[in-house]
């Protein structure tokens, strides 16, 4: 298989694609998003699983990849929403620090 044309430029050797990984990229629909990332890092992705020496290793390096990947697509899709709480907490800050402001500006504007 021909290295795509963005890996050419790296500096590292370029590192082969095992087909256990490529199997679970596509069961969990998550190729799109690894090839998403930039050259080195998938490079590096792999050189990490490559470099393990016992099978429970890898497949543990091969989780954490997919877990990461997949924590990605979530934040990547669904936007977090601050809380009501964190919400009315920044409106009251904010208020307050108004009526901070004129307040002072007004005890400044009376004494002068």
């Amino acid at each position: 298989m021909k290295p795509p044309a963005d890996m050419k430029n790296l500096k590292r050797s370029i590192q082969p694609m095992p087909d256990a990984v490529a199997a679970a990229l596509r069961e969990r629909k998550l190729e799109v998003l690894y090839l998403m990332r930039p050259a080195y890092q998938r490079n590096d992705y792999l050189s990490w699983i490559n470099r393990a020496v016992h099978e429970a290793t890898k497949n543990k390096h091969l989780a954490l990849m997919l877990i990461e990947l997949d924590v990605r697509r979530q934040s990547f899709w669904v936007q977090r929403r601050p809380k009501l709480r964190e919400c009315l907490a920044h409106l009251v800050d904010c208020i307050m620090r108004r009526v901070a402001c004129d307040a002072s500006v007004a005890f400044r504007v009376f004494f002068v």
